[in-house]
Parts: structure tokens; sequence; C-alpha cells
């Protein structure tokens, strides 16, 4: 997953760079992980995938506009819609707070076999516990898939690998051990 944003303010690292929003120049922080094997984003009625922004994350307080996701599916036959986006705490809807978009996918027959990296556009002010997902809304067959970090060997820090389940529906917090394999630029 890569995260795109805009200024939150303070003291940036070495890793800075010039991003220009609206005629002007903002400094951003990239930070990666990118070690990484697939998950199975179909299993035991699972219904999407993706990241919880937890306490003390530097994200917090940032606004993100993109971000990507490295993303196959073992049965493209299926149709299911894809909704990408951010769900705030406590939203255990199929609808994100935010939606994100993209021109390329929106449906799991646009994904292929092999991993694709997919770019989401939209807008949100990152806050303590929000997920930033993909969601699929049907537990048979879409058969999604994401790269996801390799048993805790590292990985951006505050953050939480969550799962999309139901009975109750809700946004599972999975661990720190399954991150998906991502990329974050926070502004």
């Amino acid at each position: 997953m890569k995260i795109h944003g805009t200024a939150k303010g303070g003291a940036l690292s070495h890793k800075d760079f010039g991003v220009a929003f609206g005629g002007g120049a903002v400094s951003c922080e990239l930070f990666s992980q990118t070690d990484g094997t697939f998950d199975d984003g179909n299993t035991s009625g699972q219904l999407g995938f993706g990241l919880r922004i937890t306490s003390e994350n530097s994200a917090i307080g940032s606004t993100m506009i993109s971000f990507t996701l490295d993303l196959k599916s073992s049965n493209t036959a299926t149709s299911a819609d894809l909704t990408f986006g951010v769900w705030a705490s406590g939203n255990a809807t199929s609808t994100p707070t935010a939606v994100f978009t993209s021109d390329d996918v929106d449906n799991n027959t646009d994904l292929t076999t092999d991993f694709v990296t997919y770019t989401f556009s939209g807008s949100r002010t990152l806050a303590e516990d929000d997920n930033i997902c993909c969601y699929w809304g049907t537990a048979t067959g879409a058969g999604v898939m994401q790269q996801q970090l390799k048993n805790g060997s590292g990985g951006l820090a505050n953050t939480a690998y969550v799962k999309f389940v139901g009975s109750p529906d809700r946004w599972h917090n999975y661990g720190t051990s399954h991150i998906p394999n991502m990329t974050a630029l926070k502004c």
C-alpha cells in the first residue's frame, strides 16, 4: 500500500522530497515495507482487508489523497464489486467514510492472477483507528489477494492489519504480523 497526502506540519526526515499541490510545493516523507508474501483475502467469511492507523502513528492528522495496493485474484471469473477507501473507527458498514476510486479496478473481474499495483484517489484527514481498506462484500468465490508483510519482519510503526468479518460485522484487528505490503507517503 502507498499513501500520498498533504501537510500536517512539523519537521520531516532526510527522506523528504517536494510534491506540487495547487501551485505550491509540499514536503513529504516516504517510508515503506515491501518484503511480503500474499494473503488470500477471501477465507472464513472475510469480506475485506487493509491497514489500521493506530495510536501515535505519525500519519494521524495528515490528509491522504491517494494510496496503492498490490492486488490479484485466484478467481477472476467471479464478479464481485470492490470498494476502496477509509473506514473511520466504528464504521462497520459496506460504505467507507471516505471513498477512494481508481480508473483501473472496481470489480474482481478487473484483477489478474498476478499482483498488479493499483492507485486509489480521494481525500481523508487520517484519525486514530482509521482503516484504509478494500471491501468486496461477498464471502464466496472472489479470491481477492493482497501482498502482506512476512511474519512481523518490520514495517510501518503504529499500524495493524485488519480484516472485515461478520457476526457481528466489524473491522477485526488481525495483528501487526500481517501488515499489507506498502509504501506510505505522508505530508
